[in-house]
């Protein structure tokens, strides 16, 4: 395909999926307007040094669960101070050797300091921030001059993207903005004639770009170049509809996910969006609250028709006069009946609604789980928060996942990477993500439950029929557990040892079981050294 053809079909699909998402951007706005004015730009542009518009706001309370909810989000889930993964190949053989188990806490340790240096958890912030709020996030993995990789969030609404049949990304188009000295510092002189042109003379007026990727279904598999990778990059000047750089990527940089998935709706709906009629209701209440607070304050008057000298001067301790032939009427405080208390207490009501329907209070829950609590107390804490948040969670660990594996990737193929030496024979061996976050633990914990419930139930069984536990297999058990819990690897024995191990206890067992036939051990001990005697006296008789 040619590329004026190439360069013509990406924008007429980029500006198609923009109308398409028209509604969508609409919607994006009116949240941010009651929720998060500072990302308050779906549907018009923010000029440089622009304030915040509170143009609706006189309660900030959805605001502050938002940003409650994304810290706790990060901290129970991707919580930089942890460490909230593990790497496990499916092959259980492999994963039986130290060598194996040294190389995947290596890549672990990798992984997360590459993570910490190239700003990861600044923008994994943001984007649970855009899920908790607009209903989808996206942000962009890409290889770096300076340091391994960049990490860059995109606008939930500005963003188009497009899905295959199962719910993967295969094509992503970001329309954005670049002064014409940022276009020429990154594509030099590539950037386009429009771009050129004012350079010199007005380097800060900002152009139009699009950068598009999507999945190449033809290309030749033995060459490694860019023409050939999996997925085609384009970055495109609108204005002179001029490719400013093109290449390729073996997998798709742009990582997206759903707080709430509909199957036909691939923008997804947030928390803020389920709570939106209460969060506008709260700001009603609080602007009547407001005005009713501000006439018991300063409360209105009843004047009388006429006497009283105009202008009425209401400043404190000021005097106002009347004609002296005029009746004698007095300035009278209107008494509103207005029941401030009740106003107060249905706003605390109407925010404290939105700070649960926002997961804030789940994420206090997950936070006041302490030593003092028994056991039982913390599982039924821990599977009423995952009963609410279990699909979610599962959606971030996806997208953490495929984050991971395209970090992994640069930094396998980059030699200077400091990436771990991969042992041998392990190029072709898959490999999978164990999740070890406090959401990801609690969502297993219910599995834990559930084996501990079935235990009780064999062991009620057992005391009328003692041959029902037989059924049970330890070992399995064990493993199972060990799975759920995501515990280290190193603290169970190999199968090996455990066979020895086993193996010497039975010997142990039946030694005893001798002593206990033989009438004790001072007895065995005794009929040994008789015995010893015996043969040392033949002996010596030779």
């Amino acid at each position: 395909m040619d590329s004026e053809k190439k360069i013509k079909d990406v924008l007429q699909e980029n500006d198609f999926l923009t109308n398409q998402n028209s509604n969508f951007r609409s919607y994006c706005q009116e949240v941010a307007d009651f929720v998060l004015p500072r990302k308050g730009w779906h549907t018009s542009i923010r000029a440089k040094g622009e304030r915040i518009k509170f143009n609706y706001l006189y309660d900030t309370t959805a605001g502050g669960a938002v940003r409650d909810a994304a810290a706790g989000m990060q901290t129970h889930h991707s919580n930089p101070m942890s460490r909230w993964f593990g790497i496990e190949f499916k092959n259980k053989e492999l994963m039986a050797r130290h060598d194996i188990k040294i190389f995947c806490n290596d890549v672990v340790d990798w992984l997360l300091a590459k993570l910490s240096e190239c700003g990861f958890y600044d923008v994994d912030l943001e984007n649970k921030t855009n899920l908790l709020t607009f209903g989808n996030g996206t942000y962009g993995v890409f290889e770096g001059s300076k340091r391994l990789v960049y990490f860059k969030e995109l606008p939930s609404s500005k963003v188009n993207r497009v899905f295959d049949y199962w719910g993967d990304l295969i094509k992503i188009y970001y329309p954005y903005k670049m002064t014409a000295i940022q276009a020429f510092k990154e594509f030099r002189q590539n950037a386009g004639k429009s771009i050129l042109e004012k350079l010199e003379k007005e380097p800060f007026e900002e152009f139009d770009f699009v950068h598009y990727v999507g999945e190449r279904f033809e290309r030749d598999v033995a060459k490694k170049d860019g023409a050939n990778m999996p997925f085609e990059s384009l970055w495109i000047n609108v204005k002179d509809k001029h490719i400013a750089a093109s290449g390729g990527f073996e997998s798709m940089p742009y990582i997206t996910s759903a707080f709430y998935q509909d199957t036909d709706d691939p923008n997804g709906f947030s928390p803020a969006m389920e709570v939106l009629p209460e969060i506008k209701v709260l700001n009603a209440m609080m602007r009547t609250l407001i005005r009713g607070g501000m006439k018991v304050v300063d409360p209105p008057f009843v004047i009388p028709r006429q006497g009283f000298i105009m202008p009425l001067n209401w400043n404190p301790g000021r005097a106002n006069y009347r004609e002296a032939k005029t009746p004698n009427d007095a300035l009278q405080i209107l008494q509103t009946g207005g029941r401030i208390e009740i106003g107060v207490e249905l706003i605390q009501m109407f925010r404290e609604s939105i700070k649960s329907r926002m997961f804030v209070n789940l994420f206090n829950s997950l936070n006041e789980v302490t030593k003092q609590m028994t056991v039982l107390e913390t599982q039924q804490r821990l599977a009423q928060s995952m009963g609410i948040l279990g699909p979610v969670v599962n959606r971030l660990n996806d997208a953490a996942s495929k984050m991971i594996i395209r970090l992994i990737d640069i930094g396998a193929r980059n030699p200077f990477s400091g990436f771990p030496e991969v042992p041998e024979g392990l190029q072709d061996q898959s490999y999978e993500f164990v999740f070890l976050s406090p959401l990801a633990k609690a969502q297993r914990q219910s599995e834990v439950t559930e084996i501990q419930s079935f235990f009780g139930d064999v062991q009620g069984i057992a005391a009328v029929l003692p041959g029902a536990a037989d059924k049970i297999d330890e070992d399995k058990t064990i493993d199972v557990l060990h799975r759920i819990r995501g515990i280290t690897p190193e603290i169970l024995r190999s199968d090996e040892d455990l066979e020895r191990m086993r193996k010497h206890r039975q010997e142990q067992e039946g030694l005893m079981h001798a002593m206990q036939l033989g009438g004790g051990a001072a007895n065995i001990a005794k009929m040994s050294a008789e015995a010893g005697a015996k043969e040392r006296e033949m002996v010596n008789a030779r």
